[in-house]
């Protein structure tokens, strides 16, 4: 018994190189599509990013900016805005004459009790703390 083309079932039946042809081009189709969306995605929020303040500008700020906002403290963490030294001098009267003492800087004296040494001593961490502390507050 022989069967032709016509005859032959459904599931024994290659469905040739024209489908092949077929479903490669869809998948070709849909990863360029994709492939379009991301890239006008990534334009439409470059743009956003860089136009003048607008509503569209802080929605896409507001929805993106943990993930791709820039600042400029990775740089530098500690910009000095301030003089945040403490410097001090002692002034006496000696015979009836005012004296004074040099300019001593404290907070370089605390800091360099502590800085550069793996292991500081409590007293010196302690200080160093402190410091910090009022001139992070202060």
């Amino acid at each position: 018994m022989t069967t032709t083309a016509e005859e032959a079932p459904e599931a024994g039946v290659s469905k040739g190189p024209s489908f092949a042809r077929r479903s490669g081009g869809v998948m070709a189709a849909v990863a360029a599509a994709m492939t379009l969306a991301i890239v006008l995605g990534y334009a439409f929020v470059a743009v956003s990013f860089t136009i003048p303040s607008s509503p569209t500008r802080a929605a896409v700020s507001a929805a993106f900016a943990p993930y791709f906002q820039q600042r400029w403290n990775v740089f530098a963490p500690n910009i000095m805005k301030v003089n945040r030294s403490l410097q001090i001098q002692v002034q006496w009267r000696e015979d009836g004459e005012l004296q004074r003492s040099e300019w001593v800087d404290v907070t370089d004296a605390e800091f360099s009790a502590a800085r550069g040494i793996p292991t500081p001593s409590r007293i010196s961490k302690n200080s160093f703390n402190v410091a910090q502390t009022y001139l992070t507050r202060y």
